[in-house]
């Protein structure tokens, strides 16, 4: 009897195991197959972002190619110098953003995912009512101190433009550049939404009635640092308050500065978008500044035509990394480290790529140049062009890290790497006489802070495979 006994519980225990087993087979295979499709609907999605960022940032980078000699021809070599300068100093006042709109670029994303879309309105609103007051707190106190303070012979050697040309130009396009820190957020929205190609037909519209503006001022000989800086700075303004409500409309955002959930942990990460920001700002902008004081106005102009050819294929390989940001937020939430790997992967061939592109154009550069520039064709030597081609490498790799790194949110690589490579370069620049060794020297100091970001950025690489 106790033999019958135990055999029966044997089987009952044996029964539950199989039905156990079973279960956590189907289970399993179900998991299976919602990250397959998961992980497939995000690579269909990165896909048709990228094409259409690819028709969209096209545009932009050819229209932007075009305006090089149209405002050279039209405000001259040194005006060309001095408004290069001018927007890489008051692009630092996108600091001012504070990291706001990445944070709330990886709040909503994340809001998407966990099923609490009804707290994106409340994201929304309260990140802009307070990059409102800091954008209120800004206009009442950098235009008048910049107005009583400012001299042209602060950034500009051998000036011979007129001081209030200068002067009152920087001042509106200020103004128009705080305003649009707050309005600018409707990036954001786009990108957390994972529809990136809306924030690229945006900007778009934007370059191309900028250039439309600019043949018209130039057309009738208005064209001046001033009216230069009304068509950039307001003609922004305007396409960004169309598009934020255009998105209210689209997302269903409704307005909510109250409510329930905290906020706290984004700003805590927005702290970190904003560390990262000012370094990063002042390692690609410290450039212009350096020469426009060493070297004059005129060279600058010089190096921002380079600049910009290597910088035009540096936007081209950016594109990949726009939805790709996006999709590394997506994929570390759904826990599919897989997806991002593979796309890694890619993504260095793709730099490779734009090496090789970017070694091709540095041979043929006096033809590029001259087709390009026509008459204002400016003679560049070969080592910048093949330097740029080196550090135009770096960059792409280096972005790519970067970009991973404010996808999952991990941000401390990254503050330490720029800060490492920011050291770098102004410890060179102060080895050696700029105005003596000329501006391939920066080039160089670039070429090796970059590398050594790689290197201390390429340790993300870790967290994701233990992942």
């Amino acid at each position: 009897m106790k033999a019958n006994k135990y055999k029966l519980i044997y089987k009952r225990i044996r029964y539950i195991q199989q039905n156990m087993l079973l279960l956590a087979t189907i289970r399993n295979v179900k998991f299976s197959l919602q990250g397959k499709i998961n992980a497939s609907d995000r690579s269909k999605n990165f896909l048709l972002n990228t094409v259409l960022n690819f028709l969209s940032k096209g545009t932009i980078i050819i229209i932007n190619l075009m305006l090089v000699p149209l405002l050279l021809k039209g405000l001259g070599a040194e005006k060309y110098g001095v408004w290069q300068t001018a927007l890489s100093v008051i692009s630092l006042g996108s600091l001012l953003n504070f990291g706001l709109g990445n944070g709330l670029r990886n709040l909503i994303t994340q809001l998407i995912i966990k099923g609490e879309s009804d707290h994106i309105s409340i994201a929304v609103w309260a990140t802009v009512k307070t990059m409102s007051k800091i954008v209120l707190v800004a206009l009442f106190l950098i235009i008048p101190l910049f107005l009583l303070y400012f001299s042209p012979s602060m950034l500009f050697a051998n000036n011979s433009i007129t001081g209030s040309e200068v002067t009152n130009s920087i001042t509106i396009f200020i103004f128009f550049f705080l305003i649009n820190l707050v309005l600018g957020l409707s990036n954001s929205i786009a990108l957390g939404f994972n529809k990136s190609y809306l924030t690229g037909f945006v900007q778009a519209l934007y370059i191309a009635g900028c250039y439309l503006a600019l043949l018209i001022f130039n057309r009738f000989q208005m064209l001046n640092l001033i009216s230069v800086a009304i068509i950039f700075g307001g003609f922004q303004s305007i396409l960004y308050l169309i598009f934020f409500f255009y998105q209210t409309c689209l997302f269903k955002i409704n307005v909510k500065f109250k409510g329930s959930y905290s906020l706290s942990e984004t700003y805590n990460l927005s702290g970190k978008f904003f560390l990262v920001q000012v370094l990063s700002l002042l390692y690609l902008l410290i450039d212009n500044f350096v020469i426009s004081r060493s070297l004059g106005a005129e060279t600058t102009g010089e190096y921002s035509i380079v600049n910009r050819v290597f910088f035009t294929l540096i936007n081209v390989f950016s594109i990949l990394l726009i939805q790709f940001w996006s999709s590394v937020t997506e994929a570390q939430e759904r826990k599919e480290t897989l997806w991002i790997t593979k796309a890694l992967k890619l993504l260095f061939l793709a730099s490779i790529g734009v090496f090789i592109v970017s070694l091709i154009v540095s041979y043929f550069k006096d033809w590029l140049l001259g087709l390009w520039l026509e008459d204002n064709y400016t003679v560049i030597t070969s080592l910048t062009f093949y330097l740029f081609a080196v550090y135009t490498l770096t960059h792409c790799i280096n972005a790519i890290f970067i970009n991973l790194q404010n996808g999952l949110g991990e941000l401390k690589l990254q503050i330490f790497s720029t800060l490492i490579a920011l050291i770098i370069y102004i410890i060179g620049c102060f080895a050696l006489d700029i105005s003596k060794v000329g501006y391939n020297y920066l080039i160089v100091l670039k070429i090796v802070g970059t590398l050594a970001a790689i290197l201390i950025n390429s340790f993300i690489l870790k967290k994701v495979l233990h992942k």
